[in-house]
């Protein structure tokens, strides 16, 4: 987090993602309307989406204030000439329960990124639930909405200020990246490769770079601009170089490879499988991050016996930090012996000492 961060809306909350997540499954249950602000990448637009989903709710990216005019987010005038009055066609992009679904969240994404009188657009969204001739209460009643932008000083974004105005009408938070979160919420189950979540988990301040800087790491640029191309790393080193530094930058692409290249010193996941108990275990408290994320990526019910034998060895950070991460990517583990015997023995152990 930037020191300006620290200074911009200040008594906005600071959230972390898991914070977010939940605060938003509330509001969008209550149709409470919610803006959030943070930094680039930072995962602002992707995370209200993956919460309306996991509560069954349609979720609508409608207008970005950047690229609409107010007055066509209104809709068309079309003139009736037997009345003698002007009548408006309201955008198809805004949200209709028969088409849409019954409930949903509609998203206003980049609403500062424009000139600032257009985030006026959101007054009558917010409050009364219109735009236009658009009404909630007509065709979308159980539809919410949320609003994302980039912080105005910090981000270095084209991005302008918060009106105050369209903050009294909805509840404002401002998003901070978190490794721990950011690695449970996101990285394990979407298969974050290993070795960006060991380095990371190494250097949690890696995560999010300076914006001022251009280019620099995000959340957004780790998964969108360096877990993709992992395989170049043995493959091809130069052009994964390349890549990877268009998306995090010089510095720190030399500390990520310099990781990755310790790493290739670990013991081979085959032979800790094969013998748990006699595998060597690495002098490097940075390999054996990268050993701890690797192995709770390919844990499954016919090697999570020897996975935590292994890693139970090195540490017992280490040995809570594969039972949570391998159990959050498939949860099914929890009904193994291997589990059973290490968390609930050890649970069942504690209680009888007390």
């Amino acid at each position: 987090m930037t020191q300006v961060q620290k200074t911009e809306y200040p008594q906005a909350p600071r959230v972390n993602q898991t914070q977010l997540m939940a605060m938003l499954r509330y509001c969008f249950e209550r149709k409470r309307p919610v803006i959030i602000m943070g930094d680039s990448g930072s995962g602002k637009s992707f995370i209200p989406r993956a919460v309306a989903e996991s509560m069954g709710m349609s979720f609508k990216d409608i207008l970005r204030p950047s690229t609409t005019n107010p007055v066509d987010a209104c809709g068309v005038p079309v003139p009736d000439h037997d009345k003698k009055i002007t009548e408006w066609f309201t955008p198809d992009y805004m949200p209709n329960a028969k088409r849409d679904g019954k409930r949903g969240v509609a998203m206003v994404d980049e609403f500062n990124s424009g000139p600032r009188s257009n985030q006026a657009m959101g007054y009558g969204l917010l409050l009364d639930r219109v735009l236009g001739a658009w009404r909630a209460a007509d065709v979308a009643p159980e539809w919410t909405f949320v609003f994302c932008g980039n912080l105005p000083g910090s981000s270095n974004a084209i991005a302008d200020k918060l009106s105050a105005a369209l903050a009294d009408r909805a509840t404002v938070v401002v998003l901070v990246g978190q490794f721990e979160s950011w690695d449970t919420n996101f990285a394990i189950p979407n298969n974050i490769h290993p070795l960006i979540r060991g380095f990371l988990k190494t250097r949690p301040d890696a995560m999010r770079g300076s914006p001022m800087d251009t280019i620099f790491a995000t959340e957004r640029s780790w998964t969108d601009g360096v877990h993709p191309f992992m395989d170049l790393f043995d493959s091809d080193r130069e052009t994964w170089r390349v890549i990877v530094s268009g998306s995090l930058g010089v510095t720190l692409t030399a500390e990520f490879e310099a990781f990755c290249e310790l790493a290739t010193k670990a013991p081979a996941i085959a032979d800790i499988i094969a013998d748990p108990s006699g595998t060597w275990i690495p002098d490097d408290l940075a390999i054996c991050y990268a050993l701890s994320c690797a192995l709770s990526a390919i844990a499954d019910s016919n090697n999570f016996d020897s996975v935590l034998a292994y890693i139970a060895r090195v540490s017992g950070e280490l040995l809570e930090y594969v039972i949570h991460a391998a159990t959050t990517r498939d949860e099914s583990l929890k009904n193994t012996a291997a589990y059973v015997a290490r968390c609930l023995g050890d649970s069942a152990n504690r209680g009888v000492a007390s």
